[in-house]
């Protein structure tokens, strides 16, 4: 059974102190099937149902599956702009039905001024074969190019082979095989590592 979850990574230069100015993101935007805004507390049970407390779901993902909707509330509504973490809920446009989630972690390296942003997303059983997770990597692409940001990156799970394929499909390109990294509180593990990256300018 697959799992169509991923990790974006857009890595990018800023100075200190510009984090919430530069990097918020909009509370809202949309692909051509997708809309995607800010968890309110309404979305809360739905998402425990459908989304967190489904094992197969989590399955290429950081998180254990929550055993109640406390733990939904917490990752997804009372942790929202905390930190540089960032979170939408994901429906279509056709049904206006929720199919998924996803979240952007904001992350500094240390005595430096880049900063990269991670965003997982992740959908539910019922629309797994109808392309949202490559229609939201395209997205993505397309956002970076038009942007002042310099390196899209993204990283998915080594034997996520539904994904792995769809990224080999892409612009982007596989620059390490194993790679770890901590993310907010996820531990991010056994990851492949993509990226595309604009040319150097003067």
């Amino acid at each position: 059974m697959k799992n169509f979850g991923t990790f974006f990574v857009v890595t990018f230069f800023l100075y200190f102190g510009q984090i919430t100015a530069d990097v918020k993101p909009p509370e809202t935007f949309e692909t051509k099937s997708l809309t995607l805004r800010h968890p309110v507390e309404s979305d809360m049970q739905i998402v425990f149902d459908k989304y967190t407390s489904v094992l197969v779901v989590s399955t290429y993902l950081p998180w254990a599956p929550h055993t109640n909707i406390d733990q939904t509330i917490q990752r997804y509504l009372i942790e929202q702009g905390k930190d540089g973490l960032f979170c939408w809920v994901i429906h279509e446009k056709t049904t206006g039905n929720f199919v998924g989630m996803a979240t952007m972690a904001v992350k500094q390296e240390e005595a430096s001024s880049k900063y990269e942003i991670f965003v997982a997303c992740g959908f539910i059983p019922d629309t797994w074969g109808n392309g949202y997770a490559k229609e939201l990597l395209q997205f993505g692409i397309e956002w970076f190019k038009k942007s002042d940001v310099q390196k899209l990156c993204t990283t998915t799970h080594r034997e996520n082979s539904y994904m792995i394929n769809i990224l080999n499909a892409s612009e982007m390109v596989l620059e390490a095989t194993d790679v770890s990294t901590k993310v907010a509180d996820d531990t991010l593990e056994n990851r492949l590592y993509y990226s595309i990256e604009k040319e150097a300018t003067e």
